[in-house]
């Protein structure tokens, strides 16, 4: 597969709006994590916003202008964000147990552009084993599979049963338990209309530490009450 300007698309969703939709399932998932861990479904619902992160984070690589910004971008705000998730999931602001999502799609940027420039097949398998690694060594959210289910989307942009193929055998079989809900996400990926939609780069990378810090904060007063 060649990164370009992928098949033509025939949905209804921009990029925007699968953003906002992946944002607000993540939220209902964090709600869910965060403050009512009891209520189950609100994690099954929240399953579905990795892949859709995972699916645009390949289509944003194939797109950009500047893949070393984008990156860098990536892991500044992982960096940044890193305190709002410890407090969030952790209690404190500094924990090596887990490291945000942010991390994750900054290895599987970095395995896009190694395989991008390198020819041969091994290479390109070096470059994903490596970012598999990466993912585990440094306990990033999702993992060796988060990284995996980001680089199926890239490599198989082009072939939208391929990607739907994969993305069921990574939530299903692969993850399995509540992440098979994950699945799902296919059904609005396959409605994305090739489209950028409306320009809210930055209030997406914003959101994510500011909503965990909301989070936190209001687990902090329901815990004082």
């Amino acid at each position: 597969m060649t990164a370009g300007t992928g098949r033509a698309r025939i949905g209804f969703l921009s990029g925007c709006s699968l953003k906002l939709l992946a944002a607000a399932t993540m939220v209902v998932d964090h709600v869910g994590a965060i403050l009512f861990p009891q209520y189950l479904w609100l994690r099954c619902i929240g399953r579905l916003s990795f892949p859709i992160f995972a699916f645009l984070l390949g289509e944003g690589f194939c797109h950009t202008r500047d893949v070393s910004s984008y990156i860098g971008r990536v892991f500044l705000f992982a960096l940044l964000s890193e305190p709002c998730f410890d407090l969030a999931f952790h209690s404190r602001l500094f924990d090596l147990y887990g490291q945000n999502i942010f991390f994750t799609l900054g290895i599987s940027l970095l395995a896009m552009e190694g395989m991008r420039r390198t020819r041969f097949l091994w290479e390109k398998a070096v470059c994903i084993a490596a970012a598999c690694a990466a993912a585990e060594f440094l306990r990033a959210d999702y993992g060796a599979e988060g990284v995996l289910m980001a680089l199926a989307f890239y490599l198989f942009r082009e072939n939208l049963a391929l990607a739907a193929l994969s993305a069921v055998l990574l939530n299903v079989v692969v993850m399995g338990g509540i992440q098979s809900y994950g699945a799902l996400a296919i059904l609005p990926v396959t409605l994305y209309s090739g489209e950028k939609g409306r320009g809210m780069k930055y209030f997406f990378y914003t959101f994510y530490p500011l909503h965990l810090l909301a989070l936190a904060g209001i687990r902090a007063l329901m815990g004082g009450m």
